[in-house]
């Protein structure tokens, strides 16, 4: 790769200040533009993928700082790479739908995912197809750190990926297009046509997706005229 290096950095300028800069963090056994290089390698060959690990770290030097005991850390890099991600992408005239998805990818790719109910939020905010690119990612990032970290996490995320087939596989309810209940129900309920639509229909997601609620009509009707009630005395 150091034989191509010049060339990489001839079109794309800001991976520069990447090169051999030390990450001092024990998650990270390699300076960050190793850890891109490695990430890239260990990602599927999917260009979205793969532009997401070229950028997904590219602005952990200018995001860099250092606690009081030698460790670095890298606090906001995940929103300023994928403002960089947009601007490379945008000059490199990809298309709309590639930028929208790596910038998306970036930005999401230091984000914490425990759980089932995660995974539902995660569906409901991105999609079935953005989330299973975003575990590539994320496997992709872990083959790239520290290998005493690498097992756990690898584990974690194939787990995630049993939920979420267990999730699509029994239709759980994610979206609102899912949802058991619609606009023209909660008119129907005595719902004023108007904002205070959305605004249930989002809180009875919510419910959902928490398994606060059960994914049935009639229950889900009922809990809109308790909600109903809340709007008229401005609690929600």
């Amino acid at each position: 790769m150091s034989a191509h290096l010049p060339v990489l950095l001839e079109i794309i300028p800001e991976l520069a200040p990447a090169v051999g800069f030390k990450q001092n963090n024990p998650y990270h056994c390699y300076d960050v533009l190793k850890h891109i290089l490695i990430s890239v390698d260990n990602a599927p060959k999917d260009v979205v993928i793969r532009l997401t690990m070229l950028f997904h770290d590219i602005a952990k030097p200018k995001c860099y700082t250092e606690s009081d005991d030698g460790v670095g850390h890298f606090y906001g890099h995940p929103q300023e790479s994928s403002d960089i991600a947009k601007e490379i992408l945008t000059r490199l005239k990809y298309d709309n739908d590639t930028i929208k998805a790596g910038t998306q990818l970036v930005l999401y790719h230091d984000s914490e995912i425990k759980c089932k109910k995660h995974i539902k939020r995660w569906l409901n905010k991105i999609g079935e197809e953005r989330f299973r690119q975003l575990i590539e990612v994320k496997k992709a990032d872990t083959m790239a750190q520290a290998v005493e970290i690498r097992e756990d996490k690898l584990n974690i995320l194939n787990g995630l990926l049993v939920s979420l087939d267990e999730t699509i596989g029994q239709q759980q309810c994610f979206s609102l297009k899912d949802l058991a209940v619609n606009g023209r129900d909660l008119i129907n309920a005595g719902v004023p046509e108007g904002a205070k639509i959305g605004v249930i229909l989002n809180k009875l997601m919510d419910m959902v997706i928490e398994d606060e609620a059960e994914n049935d009509k009639l229950i889900l009707l009922e809990i809109t005229q308790k909600l109903k009630e809340d709007f008229y005395t401005n609690k929600i």
